[in-house]
Order: C-alpha cells, then structure tokens, then sequence
C-alpha cells in the first residue's frame, strides 16, 4: 500500500471531516491559505528545480572535467604539427565526442576552441552545422576572464529558442617538451558543451499547471523561457512584469492588477543567472473575519488534539520508525559502512527509497573498488604506481630486517626511449611500455619475488622491480641481465624496426640503504652510470659512485651561472709546420677558471655541459671570443693566423649555428679565412637532416672544416662525401705510440694515405717529440701540434709568439 493512501486512511476520520465541518464557516480565509500554498509551491518547487539544476550542473560539470582529461584530447591540443592533428588526432576526437554524446544524449554540441578562440572541432547531434554566435563569443570571453577554469551560463538556443546551459573548461597543460614538474601551465584552449534543459522545463510546467502562469530569466532580466497566460489564453505583455522584477527578486511577494484581475507575484532564485517567476490570481478569495479564525482555530486544536496520540503510534510505526533506521543507514554509509543491512521491505515510498539506499552502497562499492585500483595502478600497464610500490617495498624492508634478510632493488629506464616517442609518437610509444611491461613477466622467475606486487612504473619510462631473498647481489645482477637484453630481435613498431634496450641501477638491503626511499634513490644513480657507460646493461650502486655523482650535482651547479659570471677563458695551442717549425695556426681550448677549484679540465664540465644543454651558448660564446681575439690581434699591429675552434653535436644539431658565425664574423670585420671549425666523429655519425644541413650553410660561409679525433668514431667514407671536410686531424690517440706500435703506425700512415688520396689536408695531434714528429713528416703529414711545439697559452702568450714569429718573418725578407 502506497503511502499516501496510509496517511489518507489516517488523516480522513481524524482530520479532514472535523476540517470540513468548519469549511463552510472558514471559506473568507481561502486567500490567506492560497497566499501561503502558493508561497510554498514556489518555493518547494524552486528547491526541486534548484535541485535539478544543480545536479544537471554537476553533472555536466564532472563529465566535464572527465572529457578534458582524457589523453587524446591532451595529445591533440599538444600536437604542433597540423597534420598530426587534423589528420591523425581529429578523428579520433570527434569519434570520442561523439561517444559522450551517445552516452549524455543531452549534451547535445561539444565544442573544441583553440587558445585564439578558433574552433577546432566540434560535435553535434542537432543534425545541422555549428553557428558562432553572439552568445558563444560572449560565453568565451566570460571563460577567458574567469579566475576558475570550469564556468557555466544559461542561455536562449538561437537556431530553436531552446532553454541551454552552456559549460566551458579552460585546458591549461605543461608542455610536452620542457619539464613535467617546474613547466608552467599554458592554455591549449577550452572545452564547451552545451547541454538541452527541455526536459526540466517540461516538469517546471507540469509542476505550475494550478498557477496562472511563470516565466524564467537571467540575472539582468531577461526572458530565458515564458510561459505566463491569462484566462482565455492569452499572451501576457511581460513589460508590465519587468518593473516588478526586482522586488519579486528580493523574495516578497507582490500584488498587481493585470487585464482587471488581482495577482500575486512570488519570484525566487534557482541560480546565480537562473530566476523562477510565479503569478497566482486571487479572484473569489476574501478576508476572513477574527470570528472566523477562532472558530478555526478552536476546531484545529480539538481536531489535533483528539488525533495526536493516535497518529503519534501509528506514524512511528509506519513512517517515523523506517526513516530513523534509514538516518542511521545513512549515518554508516557515510562512515564507511558499506555492507549496512537496511532490513525495509515495505512497497511504499520508504521502502523505495531503502532500495536506494541498498543501491548506492553497491554502486560506491563499485566506485571505491575502481578508485582504489587507479590510486595504487598504473592505468596504461596495469602494474603497481610509485605509491603502492613503496607501501609494499616498506613492508619487505622491515620483513628482510626482522629475519636478516637480503632484497634488491632494479631501478629500469628503457633506452632511448624519448627518441622513439619522438619519432613514432605517443600512442606507439605507449604500446611499447606496455609491451615492456609484459616482458618484465616473462623475464622474472617464480623465486626472484614474493608476490605479483613486485613491479612498478615509476613514469614516463621508468620501472621499478624488487627482488625479495637474494643469497648475493650477484642474483639481482642475473635477473637484471635477463631485464637488459634486447628483445628476441627488433622490435616493429609503426613500420619501423627499434632495437629496444634497457639500463638497469641496482641497491641491495642492507648495505646499499636501510629504508625503500634511499634503495629508489640509490639504484636510480646506478641507473644513470649504467647509462653513462654504454647503456643496454646494468651497474651495481657503490658509496664511491654516490659521491661522484654528488660531485656532478655540484659541478652542474656551478657550471649553470659561470657564462654569466665570466668564468671561461680560451687557450690557444699552436698549429706548425711539420717541416719548417712556422706557425701555421691556432687550436681554440675553452678552460672553465672556478673560484672555487681553480682550473676544471674540458673533459669534467665539456659532458655535462652537453647533456645540459648549456654547450649551445658556450660555444657562441667560443666563437665570439675568437673572432674579438683576432681582431685585437690586427689592432695591435699582429698578422693572426687562422684560429680552429670545435663545435658539438647539439649545436649542428639546431639550426642558427652558421647565422651566429656569421654575425660575429661580421661584428668583429673577420674573414672566413682566418676560422675554421671542427668536428668530432660522433657529431657526425649518424647526422639528422638539421646537421648535414647547419654543416653545408657553414661550408657556404667559406670556412675550412676539419674532421676531428679521426679514427676514433667508427670512421666512415660516406661521411667524408656527406659532408664538405678540407681536413683529418689524427687523433692523439693513435699518433703516441707510432714509435713502437706498428699497428698504430699503420693507421697513421693509412689515414694520411687516404686524406692525400681524397684531396684533403691532413693535422696529426698529440706530437710530443722528435721522433713522432719524423715520422709524420716522412710519412706525407706536414701539420702537427703537441707539447712539442708548444701547450696550449693565454691570448697573452700567443701575442708574444705572433710578434716573435713576425719580427723572424720581416729578418729573412729584409
């Protein structure tokens, strides 16, 4: 039995005939009575729809934010390259679109806008194309001003005249290229959709049927939706209701006359922008009198009184009763009591609402059980994220230290990673991890862990694998050799064939840290020498690698201000001739002169100030430098002789190289005759299209270019046909041991063959004595420089020698 048919039963014999009886005395009070029920229709009603609204605000709110964070929607407003992302990223956009719209048939248009407010995609299921309109360009300029980045309206459809809310998400992102950390958030653009409210508007209509009429506006009074009619059906001028407004507004109501009827305005609030007006006509009510009322009065009371007690047990055993039980249902699921019995059977309303009950606790046991899987997984590979991971490493720390036990730690970094995201993006970047993931399955055995929870992905590209009971470090090294090897042959991905490798750090409990925190961080340092020293193979942590690394940390520290503080000097080495002992040129030798530590040798702070990537302002740096030398040189009355100076891979790897040396050659009036630049081998190897092409704009100057440390970086003809070298510089290397190693006398006396065969010029460094030096003379190399004719000097120095060697020129002409 329903339960307004028990309280009917109840209120019929008790209340209603006593009521009636006095209702034909009380009928001068029907006005006052209407007043009032038509007050708290309006307001019960508002806090209904009040209550709609909001849930249709946040819901669409919520999804909202959902959409803006899905990973396509980031790839696409990340994406620089236009193809990418109209071509590749588009469709899957709108197909993602579409497939909310699917699911909130509401939502019946999502737009996507660039951060310039252009539109960028949209979805509609109105059947008819996007409109920009004034209310969009407003809505967007209101989104741009906002200090939050979800904003809501409500407005008129211009195509239908429908009632809308419109809700639009600023996406700010980090850039994808610069650090996830310490980037700053950048707007991408915004998100808007817009979201259908007929149906509301069928039930605030269904609701007011008894009242003469309502309308809905915004916040500045305009008419959102009307639906106000007098008797006879007609159309009521709603310019008589705006002068009203604001009293309707501030929540009293009022009287008016309208087409010779007397009404009564009640306004309420629903929203910020969202305002109900409801107006009532009072015709055939009256006064009622002060006798009336007492008589009123005087019934009600004995009618109450007579009731109370009966419908006092009656009501608590059938409402009152299940609605405490339901309090305290509520009261547990709010603690967390998900499996509360609610023990309501009845078939009334109460027991409705009890099926709800018992339905939400399902539906948050659902939700708790897929929140608690995200906040402990990774959700591209399913394994354990940092926090689980080191919740469980915690646990097999203290388990090891209570039974004095041994556990490693591998610290994993997939190489060159960053290299195939970059080339084949991140979708087939993501299979790869996944697939890596698998594979770290595959290579762990059933005694190298405890549990399933013994992987962990870290981020990006990075895994953590804990092995439990190890007899020696050496079984932690057995299984991250297994981890380090390249998959069984390449691996395809996006038609593309990648020999995929890893580099693997290892700590072990005890002796490498007593808690899961120094054990992460110690192995991440090993990780990261592993690297160092080839990658594709695994390195132990050692209390010497530690410091050497705190030293780097150091060293990068004061390395990034030393540029500005005037910190590097260049030396400059003589280049002779092999023959006559005349200067013939000069090598430029950057020093870093730390306060600190005095002299840092190039091959202490040259590494690190390539993976920083402050070797590209260095070596602008360089350049300027020797063109303001020469130049100061002439000034002095000096005749300079070319000065060589090296460049690294990251700086032909960027474009500008050849601009900035032509703007300091035109700076300082130095001719391309007096430079000329130097290449290692590994700066070569392997060249992208940027660098074939910075080292061709160069060569266009009419600079020399010489191939350094030839020999030394797996040397190949084709890099000699690629790229425009004048010269080989043998590398110290092989030029040492001439004297008594034949093997390295026949690599000398090859490349010098090979240069005079190619047409190039050809410098031996290194030369040291005598017989280094006749040797190369007899062999057809007639540059060299070494400690034998002189170590690198100041400007200084070399001044002197310049003059020295002038004065020598001027005695044999004169």
């Amino acid at each position: 039995m329903r339960l307004p048919t028990k309280i009917l039963l109840l209120i019929t014999p008790m209340v209603i005939i006593p009521i009636l009886t006095i209702g034909i005395s009380a009928y001068r009070l029907i006005e006052t009575s209407d007043i009032a029920r038509a007050a708290a229709e309006t307001a019960s009603l508002a806090e209904q729809m009040q209550m709609r609204l909001r849930a249709a605000v946040g819901t669409a709110h919520a999804n909202l934010e959902l959409f803006a964070q899905s990973n396509l929607l980031y790839r696409y407003v990340s994406a620089e390259d236009d193809d990418v992302r109209y071509v590749l990223l588009q469709p899957s956009l709108l197909r993602q679109f579409t497939s909310y719209q699917q699911a909130y048939p509401e939502y019946f248009e999502i737009r996507l806008k660039n951060a310039h407010g252009e539109e960028e995609a949209w979805a509609s299921t109105r059947g008819h194309a996007s409109a920009r309109t004034i209310q969009d360009d407003a809505f967007l300029e209101r989104l741009r001003a906002s200090p939050d980045p979800v904003l809501h309206a409500f407005s008129r459809d211009p195509r239908t005249g429908e009632l809308i809310l419109m809700i639009g998400k600023r996406l700010t992102f980090r850039e994808p290229h610069l650090d996830p950390i310490t980037a700053p958030l950048v707007d991408r653009g915004y998100l808007i959709m817009h979201v259908a409210l007929a149906s509301m508007i069928a039930q605030a209509s269904a609701a007011l049927r008894e009242t003469t009429g309502y309308l809905i506006t915004d916040g500045e009074g305009s008419v959102l939706f009307s639906g106000l009619l007098l008797e006879g059906h007609q159309t009521l001028d709603l310019e008589q209701f705006r002068p009203l407004l604001q009293s309707v507004m501030q929540g009293s109501a009022v009287s008016l006359q309208l087409a010779g009827q007397t009404m009564v305005a009640h306004g309420m609030e629903l929203d910020e922008e969202f305002l109900l007006f409801a107006a009532y006509s009072m015709a055939g009510t009256h006064e009622a009198s002060r006798l009336l009322g007492i008589q009123v009065i005087l019934v009600t009371l004995a009618a109450v009184m007579v009731a109370t007690g009966l419908l006092f047990a009656v009501l608590h055993y059938l409402l009152v009763g299940p609605l405490n039980r339901l309090s305290l249902a509520a009261r547990a699921i709010g603690s967390g009591d998900l499996d509360h019995r609610i023990d309501i059977a009845s078939k009334d309303e109460v027991g409705l609402l009890a099926d709800t009950f018992r339905d939400m606790c399902g539906n948050l046991k659902d939700s708790n059980r897929q929140i608690s899987f995200l906040a402990y997984h990774d959700s591209l590979t399913g394994l354990h994220n940092r926090s689980m991971f080191r919740e469980f490493l915690m646990h097999a720390v203290a388990h090891a230290r209570r039974n004095g036990e041994r556990l490693a730690l591998l610290f994993i970094d997939i190489d060159d990673f960053k290299k195939i995201n970059d080339s084949v993006g991140h979708p087939v970047g993501d299979e790869l991890l996944t697939r890596f993931a698998d594979r770290l399955s595959d290579c762990l055995r059933e005694e190298d862990f405890i549990s399933r929870s013994n992987r962990a992905r870290l981020g990006g590209d990075e895994f953590l694998v804990m092995l439990s009971g190890v007899k020696t470090p050496l079984d932690a090294g057995k299984v991250a050799e297994r981890i380090a090897k390249p998959f069984e042959g390449p691996v395809r991905l996006a038609d593309q064939e990648f020999l995929i490798t890893a580099s693997i750090g290892i700590s072990v409990f005890p002796e490498d840290g007593a808690d899961g925190d120094t054990l992460i961080r110690n192995a991440d340092t090993a990780m990261y020498h592993a690297k160092r020293l080839g990658k594709g193979d695994y390195q132990f942590f050692s209390q010497e690698l530690n410091a050497a690394v705190l030293e780097r940390v150091q060293m990068e520290a004061r390395l990034r201000p030393a540029l500005e503080r005037g910190e590097f000097v260049l030396h400059y080495q003589p280049q002779v001739d092999l023959r006559s002992g005349e200067l013939v040129g000069l090598e430029a030798l950057i020093r870093w002169d730390q306060p600190d530590i005095g002299l840092v040798p190039p091959n202490q702070f040259i590494p690190l100030a390539e993976e920083t990537g402050l070797i590209v302002p260095l070596g602008l740096w360089v350049i300027e430098t020797v063109c303001a030398q020469i130049a100061d040189w002439r000034a002095r009355g000096l005749t300079p002789v070319p000065v060589a100076f090296n460049v690294s891979a990251a700086q032909v790897n960027r474009p500008g190289l050849a601009e900035g040396i032509a703007a300091a050659m035109r700076a300082h009036h130095v001719g391309a005759d007096m430079l000329e630049l130097e290449l290692t081998e590994t700066a070569v190897l392997h060249a992208p299209d940027q660098a074939i092409a910075t080292i061709a704009a160069v060569a266009e100057l009419g600079l020399r270019i010489s191939l350094d440390d030839f020999g030394t970086g797996y040397s190949s003809l084709s890099h000699l046909r690629r790229f425009a070298i004048n010269q080989l510089k043998i590398d110290r290397s092989f030029v040492k041991d001439i004297g008594n190693d034949p093997d390295d006398a026949a690599i000398v006396s090859g490349v010098i063959a090979l240069a005079q065969s190619l047409g190039l010029g050809v410098i031996a460094e290194g030369v040291e004595d005598e017989e280094q030096r006749s040797f190369l003379l007899g062999r057809g190399c007639e540059l060299g420089q070494g400690y034998y004719f002189g170590r690198p000097e100041p400007a200084s120095a070399i001044e002197k020698l310049l003059r020295r060697q002038q004065r020598a020129s001027g005695d044999r002409f004169s």
